[in-house]
């Protein structure tokens, strides 16, 4: 019989998030009457940090008041808030009000605030609305979007494999400027393809193609085999699922605009194909060529043989509820199967009900995650933390081409918010060492063990996860 589960981790939660410019409130919509009423008090709050910055220099990050924290940001002259329950840290709200301005520049470019002072524009505030909707939700549901880190579909490797091998042979006869190519399986990455000779995306910005796709696309049931493919279908007048959308996307960390264009694979298929290409603006004949590769794509696609993956061999260790390994600088993601993790769980702790186990192991996925990001913005590469009867732990790990561990020359530091580039890993990798001529790869280690396990044994354990990472024929 397991322990009972703590009272502190059954409650409920909430998050709420405002975004503030010095004429309206940019999010949320004002849908009733008690958001109308927020409004003066969202302009009293924006007025009240703006002066205190400009007139006294005093930067108000955080606060908290019973078991609310709030955390406030400033960029460009609007506000960013949010304001949760949940034990989260400072630093991982700093991130999501991050990624939320990201999704911003991602829409709308670095030069939206001058247009909305100009034309306070509705159909601009929706579309934001529906993506930050989207995010919050995708948030909730997962812990992996709170640490900007990709969420891929392990159960479609083969996909993937034909995937890339199609579009490589087929790539160099469309002119089409292409950045790089990603097929989603109902929002989760199957696979993707980086054009040669192009500038490669870091993961921070796949992470928007990746909503953008969650966004645009709802999930709907999976088909077997052939039916997720339809060549025909891609280029029928009637195919609804073909979109051609214009974004910012950070390329050497400065936006630029490009064109997202997207089908799914057959009518019903869960599969989307993503075709980025660097066209701010798109004439037919483009649209064309985009559309013929996509459809040669797919009938590749549709011609490959159905292999059943072989069973991936899975290693746990004593105490151990779960891990991640994250490839900073590549994106890979390489995680416990989830419902592993619960059956551990499930045997540590004693619970009434699945959908009982599922919610205390998504609480305990997000205080993990707050405390990397804690970790990782106080500038330490190695933290282990306890808390209620659980042990959680972070290394951040970074290795030269040979794999060899580098020891940091310096600590990092992050910028400001108001800084245009924010948090990412190619900062920090640079900031650790700032006179490295040869590229490093930066990984992070987290794991939840059980809270009688020793912090040697937890630190032993990450050796091995390593080692079972770079075994393991990732993404």
């Amino acid at each position: 019989m397991g322990n009972p589960v703590p009272a502190q981790m059954t409650e409920d939660f909430f998050t709420k998030i405002r975004v503030i410019s010095d004429t309206t409130t940019f999010y949320p919509l004002e849908q009733d009457g008690y958001e109308s009423q927020q409004r003066n008090d969202n302009m009293s709050l924006r007025t009240t940090l703006v002066y205190l910055k400009n007139q006294l220099d005093e930067d108000f990050r955080f606060f908290c008041a019973g078991d609310l924290i709030v955390v406030l940001q400033q960029w460009r002259e609007m506000l960013f808030f949010i304001q949760t329950n949940e034990s989260k840290s400072a630093e991982i709200l700093r991130m999501q009000l991050q990624s939320i301005r990201e999704i911003l520049i991602f829409l709308f470019g670095t030069k939206f605030e001058s247009v909305m002072r100009r034309n306070i524009s509705l159909a601009k505030r929706q579309v934001f609305s529906y993506y930050i909707d989207k995010y919050v939700k995708l948030s909730k549901e997962d812990y992996l979007p709170l640490i900007n880190a990709l969420r891929f579909d392990p159960d479609s490797r083969e996909i993937g494999y034909y995937f890339n091998q199609g579009i490589s042979a087929i790539y160099p006869t469309y002119p089409i400027n292409m950045i790089t190519a990603l097929l989603f399986n109902n929002g989760r990455i199957v696979s993707r393809y980086s054009a040669p000779n192009s500038i490669k995306l870091e993961p921070e910005t796949i992470s928007l193609l990746q909503l953008f796709v969650n966004v645009e696309y709802e999930k709907v049931q999976d088909l077997t085999g052939s039916e997720r493919f339809d060549s025909n279908y891609i280029k029928r007048e009637n195919n609804d699922s073909l979109k051609h959308k214009n974004a910012f996307l950070r390329i050497e960390r400065t936006p630029v605009g490009c064109t997202l264009s997207s089908t799914r694979c057959s009518k019903d298929s869960p599969l989307v194909l993503l075709i980025v290409t660097q066209n701010p603006k798109m004439d037919d004949s483009m649209k064309g060529r985009i559309l013929d590769m996509m459809t040669e794509l797919t009938d590749k696609l549709y011609q490959t043989p159905i292999v059943r993956s072989e069973p991936t061999r899975i290693e746990v260790f004593e105490g151990l509820i779960h891990y991640v390994v994250i490839n900073r600088t590549k994106g890979d993601v390489f995680e416990l199967p989830l419902d592993i993790s619960l059956s551990l769980l499930s045997e540590y702790k004693s619970f009434e009900t699945e959908a009982e186990c599922k919610s205390i192991f998504s609480q305990l996925t997000t205080k993990l995650a707050s405390y990397s990001m804690s970790a990782m913005i106080s500038g330490h590469t190695t933290m282990i933390w306890g808390e209620l009867g659980f042990q959680f732990s972070y290394e951040m790990r970074v290795e030269d081409e040979d794999g060899n561990i580098l020891k940091p020359a310096n600590v990092f530091s992050p910028p400001p918010f108001e800084d245009d580039n924010g948090i990412n890993y190619t900062l920090i990798s640079n900031s650790l060492f700032p006179t490295s001529k040869s590229p490093v790869t930066v990984y992070e280690i987290l794991t939840i063990f059980v809270g009688k396990v020793q912090a040697k044994s937890t630190l032993n354990a990450n050796i091995e996860i390593m080692g079972l990472y770079k075994r393991h024929n990732v993404y």
